[in-house]
């Protein structure tokens, strides 16, 4: 038998692993806290004290976490999932700068559109390019007047705090650099004494992790919001027939919203470097919109990316965020605020899903084919009429129909756009897709 000498603290004198005791041919029995083995001399017999026993577990639990341990656990690597292809808008896309003075600063535009289609679009992006986040620091908050995110705890439910959780070291210093970034933009702030305090939990989101917090016992605590999302299927029949549609994401959606400053100290959480609680709405989907987000619509791929949620989460559906944890009704609160800022066009111009939002612009065939007809019809009537008139007439026509559906889309661009200036919305640029062809 081959023996390993560390120089470590530790409670345990000897520890022996499964292969030593298939080579000392000893058998463990736990009920009896013994130890039976072979002997040159017969069957040797090592007894515990349980009172030890269980005084030297406890010493071990408790130094676990107080300091770095100089041995980790060693174990196979596992195997790497497979990574699934992230749905695509189903056309080409250009990237377009939208200031000359920060050429990094790009949006994505659909390719094989006229110059004029292309030349409104684009106006109207760089005339509202103060909606775009390209940072965390440009997401001021949605208006307090429009919406905070209210926990409705049960005045009968007691506090519970959660005991720290051991974290690997990696994860703790994932952990460090991810409330240093909260802190420093103000989604974060330092609280005392909390009545309410939770563990942070990193849910993997390739190729790092996100920091989500486990608000499993406040939840409980809280009704579900019943209020309703819209359906799927209604949406994609809605954008039947739209010559032009622009694919819009919230930047961090959820943060966008502020919490209701009563309710902040709440939603606190610990963390290797002290207790913090959050001035934002939390991410994460628990039940408030049936743990599941669906796929944007238009989308190449789509059909390979659906993924079951896991952790046995009721109400689940297809998804490709894994959001286990996080506060209850946070869904529901977002679908409210997107109803109350874009009340007006959702259903006519617009339409949306928690925070993914599309703006479409209808069909323009049908006025174009009338044109032409018209054109047609008056040189029959027209014996003078020659046949580059007619052919001019057309062209005409056809581009007066092009114009209209470029003012249309540009109009319904510029009225979201407003409404998100308005209230301080950001969207995120890298998932944004305008004037992708229906």
């Amino acid at each position: 038998m081959e023996f390993v000498v560390v120089k470590l603290t530790s409670t345990h004198n000897i520890i022996l692993g499964r292969p030593g005791l298939e080579d000392l041919g000893a058998v463990v029995s736990l009920e009896h806290l013994c130890l039976k083995f072979r002997t040159p001399e017969g069957v040797g017999v090592a007894r515990c004290d349980q009172r030890i026993a269980r005084s030297c577990y406890l010493k071990a639990c408790r130094s676990i976490g107080e300091k770095d341990m100089r041995i980790h656990t060693i174990a196979e690597k596992p195997k790497q999932k497979e990574s699934v292809e992230r749905p695509e808008p189903a056309v080409e896309l250009e990237e377009v700068v939208l200031e000359i003075a920060h050429p990094d600063r790009t949006v994505r535009l659909g390719l094989g559109l006229t110059k004029e289609v292309r030349e409104s679009i684009l106006q109207v992006l760089r005339e509202y390019k103060m909606i775009f986040a390209w940072g965390p620091e440009d997401m001021p908050g949605i208006d307090r007047s429009v919406i905070t995110h209210r926990l409705a705890v049960s005045p009968a439910a007691r506090p519970v705090v959660q005991r720290k959780r051991f974290l690997a070291t990696e994860r703790r210093e994932f952990v460090k650099k991810e409330v240093a970034t909260l802190l420093k933009i103000g989604h974060i702030r330092e609280v005392k004494y909390p009545t309410w305090l939770a563990n942070v939990v990193l849910v993997p989101k390739p190729p790092t992790w996100r920091m989500c917090v486990d608000y499993t016992d406040l939840n409980k605590a809280c009704p579900k919001d019943p209020f309703p999302l819209p359906r799927i299927d209604l949406l994609v029949d809605q954008t039947t027939g739209c010559a032009l549609l622009s694919f819009m994401d919230a930047f961090r959606g959820y943060h966008q919203i502020l919490m209701e400053k009563e309710d902040e100290e709440k939603t606190a959480f610990i963390t290797p470097d002290g207790v913090y609680c959050y001035k934002v709405m939390p991410f994460g989907l628990k039940n408030g919109v049936y743990c599941y987000k669906v796929m944007p619509f238009g989308l190449k791929n789509s059909g390979a990316t659906y993924k079951v949620m896991p952790f046995g989460l009721k109400n689940s559906g297809a998804t490709f965020t894994l959001m286990p944890f996080g506060l209850k009704n946070s869904g529901a609160t977002f679908t409210r605020m997107i109803a109350r800022i874009f009340g007006e066009q959702l259903g006519k111009g617009m339409e949306a899903y928690v925070d993914d939002l599309l703006v479409k612009s209808k069909e323009a065939a049908e006025h174009s084919d009338d044109l032409l007809v018209k054109s047609k019809e008056a040189a029959e009537h027209s014996y003078d009429l020659l046949v580059k008139s007619k052919e001019a007439a057309e062209h005409s026509s056809e581009l007066k129909a092009k114009s209209k559906e470029a003012a249309e889309h540009s109009s319904e661009l510029k009225a979201s756009f407003e409404l998100m200036k308005k209230y301080n919305m950001r969207l995120n640029p890298k998932k944004c897709a305008f004037a992708v062809k229906g």
